[in-house]
């Protein structure tokens, strides 16, 4: 999703998360998790992707979806802060 919205909407950056926020047993998941990702278009024109998963057990539905949130805005932040300090 990340990767679509840079080509979609010709963005520099983009974040995307997906996934469950409660357990799905039919699919296999246990606790609330989800999948993120960062894509940053670089200076050269190539797109770079960070990406991977978080998981929160015991969570329930809203505090699995703040603490996603939190974790992913804490990702970016430091991917900006990096990416600055380059």
């Amino acid at each position: 999703m990340a990767f679509g919205a840079t080509q979609l909407f010709g963005a520099d950056l983009a974040v995307a998360t997906t996934g469950y926020a409660e357990p799905a047993r039919a699919a296999g998941v246990k606790s609330p998790m989800a999948w993120w990702a960062i894509c940053q278009r670089l200076p050269n024109g190539r797109l770079a992707l960070n990406s991977g998963t978080i998981e929160v057990p015991g969570a329930n539905r809203i505090e699995a979806q703040v603490r996603i949130a939190d974790d992913v805005i804490g990702r970016l932040v430091a991917h900006l802060a990096a990416w600055r300090a380059k």
